[in-house]
């Protein structure tokens, strides 16, 4: 077990400070439970090329919009940390962020809680 801790540890050190290639982000957005359709997200992607590989340099912004399921989907050419909002009414609200490490994420989130 000790050694998996140690593997793990050392993936997520080398996996720093650098970008991921070819992400597809999808995920589900409900409200009690009950999915929630036709609402915009907007979702900033940062990522390192171009930059000094210890900070966030370019950003890129997406509107995303909830299907009548629920459901979004984007497909990033590159990424290393996204920040999804939606604003409701006046206000804007944070929902999720997310630092990228593989190709394939699933950001589920409930407006209820």
């Amino acid at each position: 077990m000790k050694r998996l801790k140690w593997i793990a540890f050392l993936f997520l050190l080398l996996a720093c400070n650098e970008d991921t290639l070819d992400v597809r982000i999808t995920g589900r957005v409900t409200d009690a439970g009950e999915p929630v359709a036709g609402l915009h997200l907007y979702l900033t992607n940062y990522y390192y090329e171009g930059g000094d590989y210890d900070s966030f340099m370019p950003a890129e912004h997406y509107t995303l919009t909830t299907d009548r399921a629920g459901y979004f989907s984007i497909d990033l050419p590159r990424s290393a940390y996204i920040q999804i909002d939606t604003a409701r009414k006046w206000n804007s609200r944070f929902y999720h962020d997310r630092y990228i490490g593989l190709r394939k994420q699933t950001i589920n989130f409930d407006l209820s809680r």
